[in-house]
């Protein structure tokens, strides 16, 4: 396992096998975090942070799940009304740009603005090629499972007629252009895989991929 620390204040715990993002610690507030070590036999963690304060972090048994985790910082940030804050800041910026100016202030503001509105439209479009993958993998299961028996079992309406990896691929062609990228980093590392193989299967049997 993996911890970074950056200027949002933030710790953040990583599965170094998925590159999965599991958890994150907000222990400085907003204050960038400069540092941290770990123990030699991984019981604890220690932050410092431009708040002048360290943090001591101990590990402890009790059990977290990294879906929970990923919807519950999905809700945070809608809970803060962050897509109507950042709304505001866009309509702002594009005065700005008809004035002609804005001091530097204003200008990091929209660049952190806009740097946060892309990563919650990340966030979400990889939680939704998430949900689809595991949709295929179960439609494929259930199928691989009713073969051969008198009666297999009817395809799945939530597939809307598709195969399982034409539903995949419909959910990936949702994605902007712009956004793949983001999207893909934000991704666990299993679902990458399974989505790259989608690709690469549909595309050495000579069909069109959605980008």
């Amino acid at each position: 396992h993996l911890f970074t620390c950056a200027r949002d204040g933030m710790v953040k715990y990583w599965d170094g096998d998925t590159g999965e993002h599991l958890l994150s610690l907000p222990g400085h507030g907003p204050e960038e975090v400069w540092s941290l070590a770990v123990s030699n036999d991984g019981a604890f963690l220690c932050t410092v942070g431009q708040d002048r304060s360290i943090r001591v972090w101990e590990r402890t048994e009790e059990p977290f799940f990294a879906e929970e985790e990923r919807e519950a910082r999905v809700e945070a940030l809608l809970d803060n009304g962050t897509e109507d804050r950042l709304a505001s800041m866009d309509a702002a910026a594009r005065q700005v740009g008809a004035d002609g100016g804005g001091d530097g202030d204003d200008q990091e503001a929209l660049v952190e603005a806009r740097s946060a509105r892309r990563t919650l439209d990340a966030m979400g479009a990889a939680d939704d090629l998430v949900a689809a993958l595991e949709l295929a993998t179960a439609e494929e299961k259930r199928m691989e499972e009713g073969r051969g028996k008198k009666n297999p079992p009817p395809p799945n309406p939530m597939l809307l007629g598709q195969s399982p990896t034409e539903y995949v691929l419909r959910a990936l062609r949702g994605v902007r252009t712009p956004d793949l990228e983001a999207v893909f980093c934000s991704l666990p590392f299993h679902a990458a895989y399974h989505l790259l193989e989608r690709i690469a299967h549909t595309m050495s049997a000579g069909e069109k991929v959605p980008f």
